[in-house]
């Protein structure tokens, strides 16, 4: 009988416990999907994301950074959530992985007139300089080529600036937002067009954990993303 009640109350303060721990959960700014507007973090996919956390009953707080420091405090800190983190092989281990978001294609984007086609090698592209986020997908993918002529920027809005300023000739994006993401900055990017096509960097963007994260937590989130993705196929940026 005491035994049974040792088992009772462990549970019931495990589960208090989990209820009033506050998670952080860590992103960028990355319109459209998520983005800060009047103090505020916003987007389908904080959206997305805020749902699901209700769902799994777990108070959290969201934090927006630059993605380096990001993506190395979800590397290294326990019972900490990443989002949208894009899966890739080399990832596959580093994180665990709660729930797809979206799915992306990325590309290289530049000016109209650059001597630059979707045939041409690696090697031609590393004769044009590029703009890159630190610690992105990007950069792994880029770094894993042999590309020398990077420059490591902290956002995507720093990347298309220096384009615009010719500092760089090439910048990354994906075709679900960087056109989106020049509007909501006021720039002008209508010369600028995606030039070559990342066709083996065609990935899902995630919601992840850390991987000391508490496994309770880590099943009670995947539940509730089944059940609160199902919901959100009705928008087209969740698709």
């Amino acid at each position: 009988m005491k035994l049974y009640f040792s088992l009772v109350l462990y549970f019931c303060i495990f589960s208090l416990s989990a209820q009033e721990a506050i998670l952080e959960v860590y992103t960028e700014d990355a319109y459209p999907l998520q983005y800060e507007e009047d103090g505020k973090i916003v987007g389908p996919a904080t959206a997305l994301i805020e749902k699901v956390l209700k769902e799994a009953n777990i108070n959290y707080e969201i934090i927006i950074q630059p993605w380096a420091r990001v993506y190395n405090t979800a590397l290294l800190q326990p019972n900490v959530l990443i989002y949208s983190l894009a899966r890739t092989k080399e990832r596959e281990d580093l994180f665990s992985w709660l729930g797809p978001i979206q799915k992306v294609n990325y590309a290289l984007y530049g000016f109209e007139g650059i001597k630059l086609t979707a045939t041409d090698s690696f090697e031609t592209i590393n004769n044009f300089s590029l703009a890159v986020g630190r610690n992105s997908a990007f950069h792994h993918y880029l770094a894993n080529k042999n590309l020398t002529n990077i420059h490591l920027i902290n956002n995507s809005e720093q990347s298309v600036r220096m384009l615009l300023a010719n500092r760089v000739d090439l910048v990354t994006g994906s075709d679900l937002y960087f056109y989106e993401a020049c509007q909501k900055q006021n720039l002008d990017c209508s010369q600028i067009k995606p030039i070559f096509p990342l066709k083996d960097l065609e990935v899902t963007l995630y919601l992840a954990a850390s991987k000391k994260t508490d496994i309770e937590i880590i099943k009670r989130i995947q539940v509730a993303f089944d059940k609160i993705k199902s919901q959100a196929m009705s928008d087209p940026l969740l698709r």
